[in-house]
């Protein structure tokens, strides 16, 4: 097989394929993977089904949990550098129920027709996807996660990535964080003083875990992150600069995987919440060969929205056929929380034999 960094990059054999196509960690930090069918996998943006496809290898039928590497991911952060360096970290491949399901914890470097592929033990950086990615100075900061649900926690994970070595280190942090957030933005602000580094966090959505479940709620917050050095590294310190404690937030679901039907339809508008039609440009289309899906503007295509206002204050709901999540985005009575919870909950017991089920988020 060629050099894994030099271009062209050439077709593997079945057998080296099936020899160098599964995913794995690394063992240092970091460590440099040459694996040619890695590298071409990158160079030509691969799923995992063509390869095998146009090589007469069968699909792979293996439980989750072993699959082959690929470069179809969403949930990634994509840097291009100063020096035209095009960087990209981890990010996610299908979903759980696909036998090539993976989570990455690598990050692969893009240059003048060259690839390079740097894998991480599991311990210093865990498995990331829908994170941000920062540039500062000589590294980038890594903020957030969704994860294995396993591996999810109850604080904001923080990681610098060492531009020069490839080493990623996790930065420690003190002061309110977001939480365990994905999806979110974030950028480079000034600080004071000056010199100083600060990184706004907004948007996303947190995961709390109640019980066996996780739940989701959508951030409304706004973020700082101060960074600083000291004799023993970088650290940093969170700080939320615009809180909405009074806003609240509920999950309503029924109990089953699927429900083929919409059961709050008629009930939003009773309680005050009328449907949003969604904006022609902001709807989503997607070709089968696109190098990078918006994969949570595609999710915002299947749900329904509706806004209204309950006694005065704003009301929003994302309504799907199995679940809804309702933000109350003020201070509302507790009588008119309990009113509108309720009628909700009981318009999908209505409309269905299974349990219904409300959580506070």
């Amino acid at each position: 097989m060629p050099d894994p960094d030099a271009s062209p990059i050439l077709a593997p054999t079945p057998s080296d394929y099936l020899r160098l196509c599964k995913r794995r960690f690394g063992d240092a930090n970091p460590e440099r993977v040459h694996n040619p069918v890695w590298a071409w996998m990158v160079r030509k943006r691969h799923n995992t089904y063509r390869p095998r496809t146009s090589l007469g290898i069968e699909p792979n039928l293996n439980p989750p949990g072993d699959p082959d590497f690929c470069f179809d991911r969403y949930g990634a952060a994509r840097l291009t550098l100063p020096d035209s360096r095009g960087v990209i970290i981890a990010g996610e491949h299908e979903d759980s129920y696909d036998p090539d399901f993976c989570i990455y914890n690598d990050v692969i470097v893009e240059h003048q027709g060259r690839i390079e592929i740097y894998c991480y033990p599991r311990e210093v950086f865990p498995p990331t996807d829908f994170h941000t990615a920062t540039l500062v100075g000589d590294g980038v900061i890594i903020i957030g996660c969704l994860g294995y649900p396993q591996e999810r926690g109850q604080h904001t994970p923080v990681f610098r990535l060492d531009l020069t070595t490839y080493r990623i280190d996790r930065v420690p942090t003190t002061g309110e964080d977001p939480g365990w957030i994905y999806q979110h933005a974030a950028r480079r602000i000034p600080a004071d003083p000056p010199g100083r580094t600060r990184i706004e966090l907004s948007g996303g959505k947190q995961t709390i875990r109640r019980d066996k479940r996780h739940l989701e709620r959508t951030n409304y917050d706004t973020y700082h992150l101060d960074l600083a050095a000291d004799g023993d590294g970088l650290f940093g310190r969170w700080l939320n600069v615009d809180p909405h404690r009074s806003w609240r937030q509920f999950e309503i679901r029924l109990d089953l995987d699927y429900a083929p039907f919409h059961p709050w339809r008629d009930a939003l508008p009773r309680v005050g919440l009328a449907f949003v039609q969604p904006d022609e440009d902001d709807r989503y289309e997607y070709e089968e060969d696109d190098e990078f899906i918006d994969w949570e503007r595609i999710d915002r295509d299947t749900s329904d929205n509706y806004e209204g206002t309950v006694r005065g204050v704003p009301v929003r709901a994302r309504a799907r056929y199995d679940a809804m999540h309702l933000v109350i985005m003020g201070d509302l009575p507790e009588d008119a929380v309990a009113e509108l919870v309720d009628t909700l909950r009981a318009a999908a017991q209505e409309a269905s034999s299974e349990t219904v089920i409300v959580d506070e988020c």
